[in-house]
């Protein structure tokens, strides 16, 4: 099915940067890039005081159904 999986990080203060496509099965860049950029603007909460570990994660979405 058709999907799209993000890779961003989460600094330890919850803001989330460095999105980027990781994987694509949609075949359009534009949405790719919107979904990507609104990737970018999500918050987290703040790590506890004195942590100071970025997070990096991928998330995937499945487009599968969608019509």
């Amino acid at each position: 099915g058709a999907g799209l999986a993000v890779e961003f990080t989460i600094t330890p203060q919850g803001d989330v940067v460095n999105c980027r496509v990781a994987s694509s099965t949609l075949g359009y860049p534009p949405l790719e890039e919107t979904i990507t950029k609104r990737f970018c603007l999500l918050t987290f909460p703040p790590l506890d005081e004195g942590a100071d570990d970025e997070v990096t994660t991928k998330y995937f979405i499945d487009f599968e159904g969608f019509r």
